[in-house]
């Protein structure tokens, strides 16, 4: 069901990667004969959040805490968002200016870490020698 697919770039030390909807650099790095893949999946809260609700790909979308409990800060986002100028760690109503059209969904952590587990099962498939280090 989780598939994993790259695309190695010749003469380059990176891989582009597709995991089911989720892009991201993977970084190769080569110490004497062993080689680490550094994994990191981009925009990874917004991209579990597009994959759960497909209606949101394609537009701009970042993870906020809630405005009404007064912490309502951008905690992700997505390429388009970024494209437009939203940071993390912006007030969710300063992202709003500066991309009027911005859909802020709540986080839902749970979803997080059970990607991030089915992420690690794909990279268990080729090695017992996975060190994580956060949920992406």
């Amino acid at each position: 069901m989780f598939q994993l697919s790259c695309i190695i770039r010749s003469g380059q030390d990176q891989v582009k990667c597709l995991l089911q909807g989720f892009y991201g650099i993977f970084e190769v790095i080569k110490v004497k004969d062993t080689c680490i893949l550094h994994c990191d999946m981009n925009a990874y809260y917004a991209s579990v959040e597009m994959k759960l609700n497909p209606h949101l790909r394609g537009k701009a979308v970042a993870v906020g805490g809630s405005q009404e409990d007064r912490n309502g800060v951008i905690l992700a986002k997505s390429q388009l968002a970024k494209e437009a100028g939203v940071k993390t760690g912006e007030i969710i109503a300063e992202a709003k200016g500066k991309c009027p059209n911005l859909i802020v969904v709540p986080p839902h952590y749970d979803a997080y870490i059970d990607y991030s587990h089915k992420a690690r099962e794909i990279y268990y498939q080729y090695t017992d020698q996975v060190e994580p280090f956060g949920l992406d």
